[in-house]
């Protein structure tokens, strides 16, 4: 029980510490394309990184009240904005090339294998060049009654199939999961095999190209949960839980469960990773990884916490994303301290 009560107050003591958004360099989102990194500021900025040398070059053309970036299947820079514009960065003329408008509040931007853009919004899920909007009637989650909108920031990924997944986090009250085949237009069933979706609010969804991984964390009150999901042909299993209210540890009341975040899968190594509040980890997931133990810790970087989350009496998550820059090095987008580099347990931040 010690334990328990231990972890939210390391978390409280550290959000003390931590300085505010406004006054730390604050990220809320980056792509790579080859050695460079496009940040986006959490003031709607870009910022330009060269990842070889780990240093900030030149920005690109000044563009700002962004919301939202990634790139298309042709590695080209596309963002949206305040202004309700879906834009394309084009290299050769040095300027932002008009895609179309959007309404509503966009939570982000991706694009099928045709390359053509979809977009998450309030509206839904919404194809930019037909502006026809697609959204469910209701969700896995009873609990969450949406009323014609989805109203928080989802995590999202496009698989192999064109198939758009759609998850969110609503704190003590759990996630939502939707899967959107792009190529019928419409949304499809997805069978749970009894894995409560009402406890585990969505983090972050990747694939290894086969198969969907979904990470599940949350820190309410004095538990600090977390659990990693497979869906193969749309059929859930747990291949990691680690929250005190599973079979493993409903009667261990000294069990501190994973604070899971994101969640990337490395096509180099075929290894799935992960970032908890105790650090990096790594795993097969070919293999048993049942228990924490099963997976490889990378190293633990000293993070900032903050304090104070929507729908949680807690800590969020102080990472955000994860990915790869040449297979080898980790880049992770924290909530506090820049976006970081992490290779042989050593970490770099881009500040």
């Amino acid at each position: 029980m010690k334990k328990n009560i231990l972890l939210p107050l390391l978390f409280l003591l550290a959000a003390f510490n931590a300085c505010s958004q406004s006054t730390c360099s604050s990220y809320s989102d980056f792509v790579i394309v080859t050695d460079r990194l496009w940040a986006l500021t959490g003031n709607g900025h870009l910022r330009l990184f060269d990842l070889e040398q780990a240093k900030r070059v030149s920005d690109p053309l000044f563009e700002d009240s962004l919301t939202a970036i990634t790139m298309d299947i042709h590695s080209a820079i596309v963002v949206g904005n305040k202004h309700h514009r879906i834009e394309r960065y084009d290299t050769s003329t040095n300027s932002w090339v008009l895609l179309g408008n959007y309404s509503g509040t966009l939570y982000g931007i991706t694009f099928d294998h045709a390359n053509t853009c979809y977009l998450i919004t309030s509206n839904g899920i919404v194809e930019l060049g037909t502006k026809q909007s697609y959204l469910p009637d209701s969700g896995l989650n009873s609990q969450i009654h949406y009323h014609g909108a989805w109203f928080q920031q989802p995590a999202y990924y496009m698989d192999a199939e064109d198939k758009l997944w759609v998850g969110f986090r609503y704190g003590e009250w759990g996630g939502d999961l939707f899967v959107f085949n792009t190529r019928l237009k419409q949304f499809l069933p997805l069978k749970m095999n009894g894995y409560s979706i009402d406890l585990n609010p969505i983090q972050c969804i990747c694939s290894n190209g086969t198969d969907i991984f979904i990470t599940t964390g949350m820190n309410h009150m004095m538990t600090t949960s977390g659990s990693i999901i497979k869906f193969n042909n749309y059929e859930a299993s747990v291949i990691f839980d680690s929250s005190p209210f599973s079979d493993a540890h409903r009667n261990d009341t000294s069990f501190v469960g994973e604070y899971i975040g994101p969640a990337a899968f490395n096509n180099e190594d075929h290894y799935l990773y992960f970032y908890s509040h105790n650090g990096f980890f790594r795993g097969d997931p070919d293999k048993n990884l049942s228990s924490i133990e099963k997976w490889e810790k990378l190293g633990r970087p000293n993070l900032k916490w903050s304090w104070g989350q929507r729908n949680a009496v807690g800590s969020p998550m102080n990472v955000h994303k994860l990915a790869f820059y040449e297979d080898s090095r980790i880049v992770f987008l924290t909530q506090l301290n820049g976006i970081g580099l992490l290779q042989d347990g050593q970490v770099i931040f881009l500040q």
